[in-house]
């Protein structure tokens, strides 16, 4: 990906958590396939870290290049089970059903499995690279854009399950993004987020 600068947004004014107008820089990273300096913030009054400012453009970082679409079939297949046997699972048990939409499907190994094991799956992703070749791979349902994007195009909605796995740091605006997730879900159902924590020991490393 080219290194030339991408417009950048401020976010999180107010905190959508404690609506506090005060945070802090708290971290910086740089990323050798991304652009500049990234800065995390910290709520002074709840605590939330947030990435601020961000790209306004954030599809620009899922292209072919993106880390996670270069993970080897060993690594996925791990990931892929301990997503199933951690977050997918415990869901269904309390789910109407096994109707699942996956946000940020990714090449769509995780859908494909599912779908071997008798769910009936659909997912949602932004980068063309990775749909086409999970559709190449798996010949899985994938609609290109977000939650809110799929929700306006007026797709066929209530879910069972609503999978989200490390997609809600990546959104501008985490408390339209779940609400969106919301809306997907029948009455019943079970939306699975999970998330980096600021407070892990990898974190701390």
């Amino acid at each position: 990906m080219s290194k030339k600068a991408y417009r950048k947004v401020n976010v999180n004014v107010p905190c959508i958590c404690c609506n506090s107008y005060e945070s802090y820089l708290f971290l910086q990273m740089r990323f050798v396939q991304y652009p500049g300096i990234f800065d995390y913030r910290k709520c002074s009054q709840c605590g939330l870290v947030f990435n601020s400012p961000r790209l306004a453009d954030l599809s620009i970082l899922y292209d072919k290049d993106y880390f996670l679409y270069h993970q080897g079939n060993t690594n996925m297949r791990g990931r892929v089970l301990s997503q199933i046997q951690h977050l997918v699972i415990p869901a269904t048990s309390y789910s109407p059903g096994k109707r699942l939409i996956e946000l940020g499907s990714g090449r769509g190994h995780l859908l494909s499995s599912l779908r071997r094991i008798g769910y009936d799956v659909q997912g949602l992703e932004l980068s063309a690279n990775a749909i086409a070749q999970s559709r190449a791979d798996y010949t899985v349902p994938v609609f290109q854009g977000t939650a809110e994007q799929f929700l306006r195009a007026g797709h066929k909605t209530d879910f069972d399950i609503v999978l989200a796995c490390t997609v809600i740091e990546h959104v501008s605006a985490p408390d339209q993004f779940v609400k969106a997730c919301a809306t997907l879900l029948k009455t019943g159902g079970v939306l699975v987020m999970d998330m980096p924590n600021i407070d892990s020991f990898n974190a701390q490393a």
